[in-house]
């Protein structure tokens, strides 16, 4: 049992005989979950998980259209939980599609509290359409869980309106991003791109080169406005969203990744940037938002100034942002 001629019929089964050791599990066919699996393990437990290289009968698989080489582990159509929970070990997906199914669920695709998940080449998360705003529709991190992407794609997912999007990075471990890594064209509910998600004080480590990846993030954290194109002076108007990791190869003298990452809150006036020097960021890429200045003069209906009227002092509003001022104080003698 457990060739490609006689393979077992369900993971749990691969999973128990490989044990906490590393180990290889290729999906030949499977039927869609019925309900979640708990990958958990110790440290010394490191599975990866993709599709086959052959067929029933033996023929290779290499040769074949991804669509039809690349095995898909999905909900069923009556299944509204997540496909796996991660609790510990590392546990890896290569050449494979885990799916949602586009069926609406409170709980994500992948759920990781502990331990570390791997996305490399040739995986994706897909088709999650989450219902709660306090996780991410396609992949959720709490606890002490890290994820690693070596290439890999999350895309296709749909998030609850002011929701945490497709990847909600929660956790005290590690979101570190490697090669050509995809995520992006995941949305809300009103279609507003909702790709990763940053609560304050959290951000992606970059091991290397991204070599052209497309990663959208969010921030809980706006950054305070730049006015008149100047550079950040002040430590609130950049927020880090991705830093060299400490093996990061060569020497990092000022940023090489800002143009891998988007802030999907444009239209808010924000954009990804090579960090400033005087604020400790020229390494990191940090998200700014534009702005502009608003200054008050107070006039009568036939444009003439107002003798007396208070005076408000100028204020700054990033690109976008309410403006919500109080009506000036009477001026005396003026109806």
């Amino acid at each position: 049992e457990g060739t490609y001629t006689k393979p077992y019929k369900t993971l749990s089964k691969a999973i128990e005989k490989i044990g906490n050791n590393k180990g290889y599990i290729y999906v030949m066919d499977y039927e869609p979950f019925t309900s979640a699996l708990t990958l958990s393990g110790s440290d010394s437990r490191d599975i990866t998980i993709a599709s086959t290289d052959f067929t029933h009968d033996g023929k290779s698989t290499l040769n074949l259209p991804a669509e039809e080489r690349i095995k898909t582990l999905e909900r069923d159509t009556n299944y509204a939980d997540e496909l796996f929970h991660v609790t510990g070990g590392k546990w890896s997906f290569n050449d494979i599609t885990l799916s949602g199914s586009e069926k609406e669920s409170a709980s994500p695709v992948i759920s990781v509290t502990a331990g570390r998940l791997e996305i490399n080449s040739g995986a994706t998360v897909t088709g999650a359409k989450g219902s709660a705003t306090d996780k991410g529709s396609a992949i959720d991190l709490s606890g002490s869980a890290s994820l690693a992407m070596n290439g890999g794609s999350v895309t296709g997912n749909t998030s609850a309106k002011d929701g945490r999007g497709a990847v909600y990075f929660n956790s005290t471990g590690t979101f570190a991003v490697l090669n050509a890594v995809k995520i992006s064209g995941n949305k809300d509910t009103e279609n507003k791109a909702a790709n990763v998600y940053l609560p304050a004080g959290k951000c992606i480590t970059v091991e290397g080169d991204l070599d052209g990846s497309e990663i959208g993030v969010t921030t809980a954290t706006l950054p305070e406005a730049t006015v008149g194109g100047a550079a950040p002076t002040a430590a609130g108007q950049e927020v880090v969203v991705a830093v060299p990791s400490a093996s990061y190869p060569g020497i990092v003298t000022t940023c090489p990744f800002p143009d891998s990452f988007k802030a999907d809150q444009s239209a808010k006036g924000l954009t990804v940037n090579v960090g400033t020097d005087a604020l400790n960021n020229i390494k990191n890429a940090v998200l700014w938002r534009s702005g502009y200045t608003m200054s008050f003069v107070y006039v009568d209906d036939k444009g003439t100034a107002v003798s007396g009227a208070e005076n408000r002092p100028a204020k700054h509003y990033g690109t976008g942002a309410a403006v919500d001022e109080a009506a000036p104080a009477p001026v005396p003698g003026c109806t």
